[in-house]
């Protein structure tokens, strides 16, 4: 069955859509991922299910229209950019607010384009529809003893993770010193190389378990189960950076000097 959490390429850099967006009046092609998104939206906020139906029964550029999923909306986000943090040449008129997605399983996720990150749904928010053929591949992950190949992505990321807290200088530097069975050259991931393993169909953790097994989870802080990314806040915050919570997916900032978790990729 297919994935509907899965496209048919994830960006993993930090900007959007290294091929570029194509667009016209109507809709935007994302040369990256293949989607095609309504380029202008109304502004109006409706609840999910009044969100899908608004999608389907779109009738611009053709119609084929949907509501697009958690993966699929993140990937439109620009953390070079705020309000909004998207592209404004290719989406002129973002509102900079939360816009609805269909993803809404054990953790349910929406994008804020005011600051580019996740935010637990509350059912409703703005649209913007996308449409497109993809279908997704089988067998995601491949486990080695201390490795998961992914073969969405094509990276590779540390299995087991250090019980240790780190600082971002420091979780920097344990990245650059590790080598597992021989192979070095790992690092920490980008803010959207990390979110692609989050898994939205679970919580506590959000994580393929099977592939990713001992993710702790801290319903009391968060900061167990919440690991840095290379990614940094300026554009938000000087001096923060952008973490990720495997509690239920959600996306963060904090500063430099706080302490978290780590797992590095290569």
């Amino acid at each position: 069955m297919p994935d509907p959490e899965w496209i048919a390429w994830i960006p993993t850099a930090d900007s959007p859509s290294p091929g570029g967006y194509l667009y016209d009046a109507d809709s935007v092609t994302d040369t990256g991922t293949g989607l095609v998104w309504q380029r202008i939206v109304d502004g109006t906020a409706r609840t999910r299910a009044d969100a899908a139906a608004y999608c389907a029964g779109l009738a611009l550029a053709g119609g084929g229209w949907r509501l697009p999923t958690f993966v699929e909306l993140d990937s439109l986000v620009d953390l070079s950019l705020t309000d909004p943090a998207i592209d404004r040449t290719a989406f002129p008129g973002t509102p900079s607010g939360t816009f609805v997605t269909s993803s809404a399983y054990a953790s349910a996720l929406d994008v804020d384009f005011s600051f580019g990150y996740s935010t637990p749904s509350n059912g409703s928010g703005l649209v913007r529809c996308v449409r497109s053929t993809a279908t997704a591949a089988p067998g995601r992950f491949t486990v080695l003893t201390d490795m998961v190949q992914d073969v969405r992505t094509q990276l590779t990321w540390e299995r087991p993770v250090p019980e240790a807290y780190f600082d971002w200088a420091g979780a920097n530097v344990y990245c650059q010193g590790l080598s597992i069975g021989g192979q070095t050259g790992w690092r920490l991931p980008t803010r959207k190389e990390l979110a692609s393993l989050v898994n939205l169909r679970a919580s506590d953790p959000a994580i393929d378990s099977a592939a990713f097994p001992g993710v702790p989870s801290d319903r009391a802080g968060g900061a167990a189960a919440s690991f840095w990314t290379s990614s940094s806040a300026e554009a938000i915050l000087p001096g923060f950076v952008w973490v990720i919570g495997f509690l239920d997916g959600v996306h963060d900032f904090v500063g430099a000097g706080n302490v978290r978790r780590v797992r590095c990729v290569r």
